[in-house]
């Protein structure tokens, strides 16, 4: 009977998310429409002082924010990831309720609390993964790919610009969203430290990742034959790739790191596979990226 009402909440709270989404998504998309509505990138006497990176992490900023659906995607991912999150630190306690009243627990008893604990941090990285800036970076550009390399500014300078707005701006939301996560499971479950510690870890260093993947996808398959933003969004591989090949991976080492949790009884050794697997991936992904991306970026003007 828990079961069955366990599944009836998630599905409700499930819809309830969806039809928030839908109700915000059209104001949300007028307004950034008509607030930028095709903004072209233009420096003011005020840029005159600033550095080349600086001048272009503000172009960077200014191109999320003139296109609706890019900001959207970039903001609405973690946004439903951190609300699934919530919703399942409240779960473990419908299974709880059905437990009798009295007895005693057994020895094998599982800390659903943990399990559903560990769970977060797949969840965040993946929806992490879905909401990537850097990946349509480049398609999104459109003709403009072709005034900025002509500029004398270097593709190096160029890609490192739109890395970093792709680092700042999902680490300012996955900070917000890690204090509000790991604050509600630890009056809830208690302070189990290394659980916490990867509620905190896995969705910044995923975020790397997402960024210095993304960037190669985006440098190796841009597409500027689009007919609107949602072709490069939701239909290309610039954007599926990070979620196939960092979001869903992810997500299946989150599950196992549970198992071994579960096993180990809440042990160290879990966090310190999460770290050596992003510590393995982050140099090797950063290291070719940062050897291929002059040569990416001039085949993607070819395009």
């Amino acid at each position: 009977y828990m079961f069955i009402l366990f599944i009836l909440i998630h599905v409700a709270s499930f819809a309830l998310v969806v039809l928030f989404i839908s109700l915000i998504y059209r104001p949300m998309n007028a307004y950034l429409g008509n607030y930028r509505v095709h903004e072209e990138y233009k420096s003011t006497n005020k840029d005159i002082n600033l550095s080349v990176d600086k001048i272009l992490l503000k172009k960077e900023f200014r191109m999320i924010t003139s296109k609706s659906q890019y900001a959207l995607n970039v903001f609405i991912g973690p946004l439903m990831g951190l609300i699934i999150c919530v919703f399942m630190l409240f779960s473990p306690s419908f299974f709880e309720a059905s437990q009798e009243v009295g007895e005693e627990a057994s020895a094998d008893f599982i800390d659903l609390g943990l399990i559903f604990g560990g769970m977060i941090p797949g969840f965040m990285v993946m929806f992490n993964s879905m909401g990537s800036s850097t990946s349509p970076s480049i398609s999104l550009e459109g003709d403009n790919i072709y005034m900025l390399a002509s500029y004398p500014i270097s593709a190096k300078d160029i890609v490192k610009a739109k890395v970093k707005i792709g680092l700042i701006i999902p680490t300012i939301i996955n900070l917000v969203a890690v204090i509000a996560v790991s604050t509600i499971f630890t009056i809830m479950y208690g302070f189990h430290v290394f659980i916490l510690i990867q509620i905190i870890l896995a969705p910044i260093l995923s975020s790397i990742l997402t960024a210095i993947v993304g960037m190669l996808c985006g440098l190796k398959w841009a597409k500027f034959d689009y007919q609107n933003e949602m072709q490069v969004l939701k239909n290309s591989a610039v954007v599926n790739f990070p979620l196939l090949f960092v979001g869903l991976p992810s997500f299946v080492i989150s599950i196992l790191l549970i198992v071994l949790n579960v096993m180990l009884f809440n042990s160290f050794i879990p966090l310190i596979i999460l770290i050596t697997v992003y510590a393995i991936a982050i140099p090797i992904t950063f290291n070719s990226l940062k050897k291929h991306q002059e040569e990416l970026f001039k085949k993607a003007l070819t395009r």
